[in-house]
């Protein structure tokens, strides 16, 4: 009986991750994330072969299982529902650890589920989430000894720099703060965490040289050093919290937990763990920059909940109590994944090349074909096209065709090129672009007001207008 009660919240949490594969096509951040790991699973270099802006280590891992298993986008999904899998189940061993209560751990963990389920995809993001927890792992495993988990925890930092640089930047800040108080404070000795921030550095290093090698390291300046600060926040800030209210709370929860370890450590009173999972805690704040939206934003939670929980004296509960939290995190479950069930309804397997298997409506499966069979009939007539819009590579992927710069047109993602320098040495081509009224909040408007004032319009397809240079 000790056995089932022990292994059942697993068999919840693989239950649960399963679901995002009902997820129906059409999620942008999706694509964009699988087009990046198809590319590096077909030889490419990041980079130096196609555009991207962040640091490629979550591309690599499911590119490797593509290439071995196939490269459609339904194997990107098995490998984030593992991802997810383990997510959810790291967070709910920690916090039972930490607390004490594998009840409070599996509320935790499955209200963290709940809020980012509607939007999840395997990305960078979660990649990152799953870093931290393994990280906070290790910093609480007091058996260790110091030099073991400093170079460990270290490693892993540097790691999370080559998923995503801009949130690996203040990491490894909150890393480098957490040395200096294991050795002032918590009186752990110089050389660990002398160790702790050389191996944090060993990662960059070899992904560095791995750039030079390549010849890739002028184009990784270009998009992932200095063309990063050309992203644009094209919604405020005060408009997003009132799209996503719960991210205020997060922020008065970091807060008051912030406040809270700062209390026990002037009446030294704080562990050397939690003071350690409360700054990597308040450094994944920064998660949201350059790019503050919900996607974002949900997988916060995650991190958040063994960070607090590390403050947490868990006492004993009543029955009516474990059976209202019970009921709520239930009802939640349900109503999170009956919403994939829901929006999947009337949905067809795609039958388009590398979208076999992903929900779909029949329409879209035909607009795309549509817009594909313009696309190989004008290659044939001797043109290029190019979609100058967010939703290029959904129209890509189906033909295998690539194009540098073009398969993620959004604002920010040119590098330090302009709109002008993509657009000099370009002859016989064809450029499809959509109404303002249609466009996202992260098109390249600048370039799409471009072509549409001085090139000239020569027919349509669907709902883009196609324009060649005079």
């Amino acid at each position: 009986m000790q056995k089932i009660k022990n292994i059942a919240p697993y068999l919840i949490f693989a239950f649960f991750s399963t679901v995002v594969l009902a997820k129906p096509f059409g999620s942008g951040d999706e694509l964009w994330n699988y087009s990046f790991a198809k590319n590096i699973a077909d030889n490419m270099v990041p980079y130096r072969d196609f555009s991207i802006v962040q640091t490629p280590l979550s591309a690599y891992v499911p590119a490797l299982f593509m290439a071995l298993f196939g490269d459609g986008l339904f194997v990107h999904r098995v490998v984030g529902v593992f991802l997810l899998f383990a997510i959810i189940a790291l967070c709910y061993h920690l916090c039972k650890k930490l607390t004490g209560s594998g009840f409070v751990g599996f509320i935790c963990a499955m209200l963290s589920a709940c809020v980012c389920l509607p939007f999840y995809i395997y990305n960078y993001n979660y990649f990152s989430v799953l870093l931290i927890l393994l990280i906070f792992e290790i910093e609480t495993n007091e058996k260790q000894s110091p030099i073991c988990r400093s170079v460990a925890v270290g490693l892993a930092v540097g790691a999370l720099l080559l998923v995503k640089q801009s949130t690996g930047a203040f990491l490894f800040a909150a890393n480098l703060i957490i040395c200096a108080l294991n050795v002032l404070k918590f009186k752990e000795g110089l050389k660990p965490q002398l160790l702790r921030a050389a191996a944090s550095l060993v990662p960059v290093c070899i992904f560095l040289i791995y750039m030079l090698s390549v010849g890739a390291f002028g184009d990784f300046l270009d998009y992932a050093v200095f063309g990063i600060s050309t992203f644009v926040h094209r919604t405020g800030v005060l408009d997003m919290l009132a799209e996503v209210p719960f991210f205020c709370i997060y922020i008065a929860l970091i807060a008051v937990a912030f406040f809270k370890m700062l209390k026990k450590a002037v009446k030294k009173e704080a562990e050397r763990h939690s003071v350690a999972l409360m700054l990597f805690a308040a450094a994944w704040l920064f998660v949201t920059y350059p790019l503050f939206d919900a996607f974002h934003l949900v997988c916060i939670f995650f991190v958040l909940a063994p960070a607090l929980c590390s403050f947490v004296k868990v006492q004993d509960y009543k029955p009516w109590e474990k059976s209202v939290c019970i009921i709520v995190v239930a009802f939640v479950s349900l109503v999170s994944a009956a919403s994939f069930f829901e929006e999947a309804k009337g949905m067809v397997p795609s039958v388009l090349n590398n979208y076999e298997r992903i929900p779909t409506e029949a329409e879209a499966d035909e607009r795309i074909g549509i817009v594909c069979e313009y696309i190989k009939r004008k290659k044939d007539e001797g043109y290029r096209v190019r979609i100058a819009d967010d939703s290029a590579v959904a129209f890509k992927l189906p033909l295998d065709y690539y194009e540098k710069n073009w398969d993620m047109l959004l604002v920010g993602n040119l590098g330090m090129a302009s709109v002008e320098d993509l657009l000099a040495s370009e002859e016989d081509c064809l450029y499809m672009v959509r109404g303002t009224g249609e466009l996202g909040s992260q098109s390249h408007f600048e370039l799409i007001e471009y072509v549409k004032t001085n090139y000239e319009k020569v027919e349509e397809v669907l709902n883009f207008d196609v324009y060649r240079k005079p």
